[in-house]
C-alpha cells in the first residue's frame, strides 16, 4: 500500500528496542526513589543515584572541587579519569 513506511532494518529494531529500554528505565526512576545504586547501571547513572542518596556529601565534594582551582583539578582529572575509563571494560 502506498504511504505506509518500509519496515524496519534489524538495525534500527536493535535500536529502538534500546530506546525503549532506556525510557522503561528512566521512568523506573521517576517512580521511586532509589534504595541504593545498582552496581550493573552504567557509571554516569550510578554518579546520579548517589548524588541523589548523598545530597550534602555530594555538595561538600563539589565545593572542594571549586576550591581546588582549574590547573589542579585538570590534573588530577588527568590521573583520575584513566583509571575510571580502564575499570569500565
Amino acid at each position: 500500500m502506498p504511504g505506509l513506511p518500509p519496515p524496519p532494518t534489524p538495525e534500527q529494531q536493535r535500536l529502538i528496542a534500546r530506546i525503549g529500554k532506556q525510557r522503561e528505565r528512566l521512568r523506573a526512576l521517576r517512580r521511586a526513589p532509589p534504595d541504593g545504586v545498582d552496581p550493573t547501571d552504567p557509571l554516569l547513572l550510578r554518579l546520579w543515584q548517589f548524588a541523589r542518596l548523598h545530597p550534602a556529601v555530594t555538595a561538600a565534594l563539589l565545593a572542594a572541587l571549586a576550591l581546588t582551582g582549574p590547573r589542579r583539578l585538570s590534573r588530577w582529572a588527568g590521573v583520575v579519569l584513566p583509571l575510571v575509563l580502564q575499570r569500565r571494560r
